[in-house]
Order: C-alpha cells, then structure tokens, then sequence
C-alpha cells in the first residue's frame, strides 16, 4: 500500500484509541475489531490506485468520526462490512462515473448526525444500524420492493434519513413511544436493557448463536432479513434476564 495511504488508515486507529471510550468486536472468536491498517492492507489488494484508496480512508474516518462526535460510548466497532461497501461504491464510481462513494458516506454520516446524542432522539450506540438491525426491519416490512436492497444501499439510508425526521416530529409531539426524554441519559425503547454490560452480553449471545442479520466483523459478511431478528434479540435479552 502506498505510504501515504497506510498513514490515513493509521490515522483513523490512532483517531479510535484516542477518543473511543470502548473498543470491541462483537465476532465470537475475537474481542478486537479489525484494524483501520489490517482492513486497509486488504482494500489495496482490491484497488490499486492510491488516489482512491486515500479516498476511501477519507471517508472512513468521516463516519468514524461521526459515530465518535454522536455516539462516544459506542462498544462495537465492526467496520469490515462497511468498510467492503465503499469499496464497491468506489468501483462503482469508477465504473459510471458517479459518485456513490462520496453519496454513501455522506448519508451515513447524516444518520449518525441525526439519531445520536446531540439531538433530541439520543440513541446510545450506533449498533442496531451497523449490524443490520434497522435494515432487516425496514425490508421486513415490504420485503417485494426492498429485497434487492442491501446494507447501506442509498434508498434505505434515505429512508432512514426520512425515519430521523419522523422520529423529530413523534417527540415534538410527546409521543407515548417515543417521547421527550427529561434529563441526561439515552433513549430506550425497547424492552429490555440496554445499558452497557447488558449489550455486551446481549449482542455477544447473539453473534455466537449467528443470530444477527449482518455478520460486519466480516468483509464479505453473511446478510439476512428473513427472519424475525428483532423479536430474536427480544427472547435472548430476556432469557439473559435483561428484560425491564
């Protein structure tokens, strides 16, 4: 890989072990995520020209730095799979002339804007979009005109860029669900914890059982919408005792 693009992978590590609360993987074999280095050493096996590589790090440490600025006690940090999606969205531009690449971040960004901390919605972690959660629902719901969207596809970042605005609008309202929240902490809507050792215990569960739509600790990770994920993570969390 050329130098200069080995330092802007580095960057991005030096970037996570600086300011990252928590660093893990949710992989059951291992506890570290993939280095920004180790997964750029294999992006310059696929693409060879150091413009685009320099590129693609640009953009990663865009979105790191995102999850970072609205989710600073993110504990799962899984990029292989994104980090295969731009990748494909830079062959993509290369072979059309249009700039997915740059679209893609840009929206992924914007999500990580809109549903963090800094705004009323307050979500703790970025996890249920980065392993597939959000997206196996949204497919879920209309899976003959959403079947052929994969992860991180434009149409379901617009959609959840759309999602954002409504969940704005149900809490302006007081909605019962969603709701304004009073004081510090984060949102929870679901039934069970979400406090940090419980989503550790949850999500490591989970992944040991391959019971977790998007396999991102892997570069061409396994995805699925097919089954019911959501109320899967629901049993588990309460066979784990985690239910509230």
């Amino acid at each position: 890989m050329p130098p200069t693009a080995l330092a802007d992978f580095l960057a991005i590590d030096n970037q996570i072990k600086k300011s990252a609360i928590c660093y893990l993987s949710v992989a059951p074999e291992r506890d570290v995520p993939t280095s920004f280095k180790k997964l750029g050493e294999h992006v310059a096996g696929l693409i060879r020209e150091e413009e685009r590589l320099r590129e693609i790090a640009f953009y990663l440490r865009e979105i790191v730095t995102a999850v970072l600025r609205n989710f600073p006690e993110n504990i799962f940090w899984d990029f292989d799979y994104l980090t295969s999606v731009l990748v494909a969205s830079a062959l993509d531009d290369k072979r059309t002339n249009e700039k997915t690449l740059a679209a893609t971040a840009e929206k992924i960004v914007l999500l990580n804007d809109i549903f963090g901390e800094n705004t009323r919605i307050r979500f703790r972690y970025v996890h249920d979009f980065l392993y597939g959660y959000d997206w196996a629902k949204w497919v879920g719901k209309s899976p003959r005109e959403n079947v052929n969207v994969q992860p991180y596809d434009i149409p379901f970042l617009d959609y959840m860029i759309q999602r954002g605005r409504e969940l704005f609008e149900l809490i302006a309202a007081n909605d019962s669900k969603y709701h304004k929240l009073r004081g510090p902490g984060h949102r929870n809507p679901f039934g069970f914890s979400r406090e940090p050792e419980a989503e550790k215990r949850l999500f490591r569960q989970l992944a040991r059982e391959g019971q977790i739509p998007l396999v991102a600790w892997e570069f061409n990770g396994a995805v699925e919408w097919q089954r019911p994920f959501a109320e899967i993570r629901k049993q588990q969390a309460i066979s784990l005792g985690l239910g509230r």
